[in-house]
């Protein structure tokens, strides 16, 4: 036994020794990193660069992500350590703020090393600036903006499940709600909010989101927010469409922006000048969608689900505001349209803004 261990101690002692001699391999080196990002950031967008060296071999280094990676958010390029999001749904600030990885980075001589690689994610704030109403649906009609404008309630109080914790099923046929106080539109309008729409009852329909209208005697005709309606002569369509007037007893001045147009439609309706297909979306129906309207000091836009559909040059730089004239959500009281002007759907997160938004802020209502 004490032989064996006496030659067991010198064939180590050899082994070191011709190690040294030979210059045996050793593992990458590298250092713990620490990346920051913004929540709600696209796929395919750079984190940063795994850095690591090898002293004594100039072969390329292979990197891999060991750990941490929940619900595959981020990739890492094998060859040069570069770290993107691959799951852009995964990076939100209130699921998970830090991603605590392990990466392993190894050479050609199969030796490896682990690192500590740490994203921290910034929160996004949902833009507050010039928001005039904030209606979450969770439960009650309450404007949760400083204005504090409530909603009077004439729906049945249909709760159910949104985006967004709690939403409003409007039954299509006598649901609907008025503002406490009006809303200046003057300057025009932007309107976010989440629609999930059962569709049309099958006669001309506008299917109202929010409407300051009314077609009776002495009423005044402001801004109209509706889900259908593809032409003036058949409101079946699944689209959303805004329409802003200049004056309020007549609809021929207006400036009108949908979601979706033929080309044909718009030189039959609209100033084609004025007007940019640029990716037209019509609305699924029974899913969710992100629906926001735009309105700058010179345009209007259409965004669906965070991308672009349309948009037009205002031909007017303001627009008829009948300060005694309600807001109506989910119908038009006297839309002189058709049979029915109620929405048929759930409405989730209903916000407007007296001011245009960027498209970071539309991005961010998108992915809240």
């Amino acid at each position: 036994m004490k032989k064996s261990l006496i030659w067991f101690a010198a064939l180590f002692a050899i082994v070191g020794h011709s190690c040294k001699k030979v210059n045996c391999p050793a593992a990458p080196k590298t250092m713990d990193q620490v990346f920051f990002i913004d929540e709600n950031s696209e796929t395919g967008t750079l984190v940063g660069q795994v850095l690591a060296f090898d002293e004594e071999d100039s072969k390329p280094l292979t990197y891999s992500l060991v750990s941490g990676n929940e619900n595959d958010a981020f990739s890492i390029s094998e060859d040069d350590g570069l770290l993107t999001i691959q799951n852009e749904d995964a990076i939100d600030f209130e699921t998970n703020p830090v991603f605590n990885l392990i990466v392993e980075v190894r050479n050609s001589a199969d030796k490896s090393t682990q690192t500590n690689v740490t994203v921290n994610l910034n929160n996004i704030d949902i833009p507050t600036n010039g928001m005039i109403l904030y209606y979450p649906f969770d439960g009650d009609v309450m404007d949760y903006s400083d204005s504090q404008n409530n909603g009077i309630d004439f729906t049945d109080g249909n709760y159910v499940q949104g985006m967004r914790s709690e939403a409003l099923n409007f039954n299509g046929s006598t649901d609907y709600i008025e503002l406490e106080n009006t809303l200046n539109s003057i300057n025009g309008l932007s309107f976010s909010f989440w629609m999930y729409s059962r569709g049309s009852d099958g006669i001309e329909n506008n299917g109202t989101i929010v409407a300051k209208y009314n077609m009776s005697n002495g009423g005044s005709r402001c801004f109209m927010l509706n889900s259908f309606g593809n032409t003036d002569e058949t409101r079946t369509d699944n689209n959303i469409s805004i329409t802003f007037y200049k004056y309020g007893y007549t609809y021929a001045y207006h400036d009108k922006l949908k979601s979706y147009m033929e080309q044909a439609d718009i030189q039959n309706e609209l100033n084609p000048a004025t007007y940019d297909l640029v990716n037209p979306l019509r609305i699924e129906l029974q899913q969710w969608t992100h629906c926001l309207i735009n309105v700058t000091e010179t345009s209007i836009e259409c965004w669906l689900d965070g991308v672009l559909c349309t948009k037009k040059q205002r031909e007017y730089s303001n627009y008829f505001s009948d300060e005694t004239e309600p807001v109506y959500i989910g119908n038009i009281i006297s839309g002189g349209a058709g049979s029915n002007n109620h929405f048929n759907g759930i409405l989730d997160e209903l916000r407007v803004y007296n001011r245009g938004l960027t498209e970071d802020e539309i991005k961010t209502l998108y992915k809240e």
